[in-house]
Order: C-alpha cells, then sequence, then structure tokens
C-alpha cells in the first residue's frame, strides 16, 4: 500500500510539475526577462534567439528546482514512511521524472517557435 502510494504522488507530483511549466513559461517567465531582448525601438526584434534562449534558461532552472524538492520528498517518504534505507526506487524515480520533464521542456520549447 506505500508503495502504491509513493507511486501515485510521483505521479500526480509529474504531472503537477508539468503543468506549473507551461504555465510558468506562458505568463510568468516573460515577467523575468528584459523587454529590450523581445523590443528595439518599439518594435519587437527581428531576431528572439536570446529571448527564446532566457526562456529556456528559466525553465531548466525552474526543473532543477522542482527535480531537487522531489527527490527531497521522496527520500523523506521512503526513511520516514516507507521505514527503508534503500535510495534505489529514489533515483529511478526522480530518474523517470527528470527525463518525462526534460522531454516536456522540449516540447514547450519547440512549440513556442514553430
Amino acid at each position: 500500500m506505500k508503495l502504491l502510494v509513493y507511486i501515485f504522488y510521483n505521479g500526480l507530483y509529474l504531472a503537477l510539475s508539468a503543468w506549473f511549466l507551461l504555465y510558468a513559461n506562458v505568463y510568468l517567465n516573460s515577467g523575468i526577462l528584459p523587454n529590450s531582448l523581445r523590443w528595439k525601438d518599439g518594435n519587437i526584434r527581428e531576431d528572439l534567439t536570446f529571448w527564446g534562449i532566457g526562456l529556456l534558461v528559466i525553465l531548466i532552472i525552474e526543473v532543477t528546482i522542482l527535480i531537487a524538492l522531489n527527490n527531497k520528498l521522496n527520500k523523506w517518504y521512503t526513511s520516514s514512511v516507507m521505514n527503508s534505507e534503500d535510495n534505489n526506487i529514489v533515483w529511478w524515480s526522480t530518474g523517470i521524472i527528470l527525463i518525462a520533464l526534460t522531454i516536456w521542456i522540449g516540447f514547450i520549447n519547440s512549440s513556442a517557435y514553430s
């Protein structure tokens, strides 16, 4: 039962993380970057390369924070609730979430400019 709870909250964490990354990329992250990367003399720039790189760097930082939080939560759950000191399940679940969020970032970033 404890393993099913572990799998459920990791799946929920993955879904909520993917939603947060999409929401942050669309609505929040552009407020962090200076407008001089997007606008020049009142007109939008022809080349938005640095704007896109800036958004990608922000997404990578957000994923790093989300992965670190998930890893700490998984370590706490396995040691406190499951009474296990074996970290293999923690590293497997962290790796799966890292791969899934990396693919999700690639999708978000590529769909924004196509």
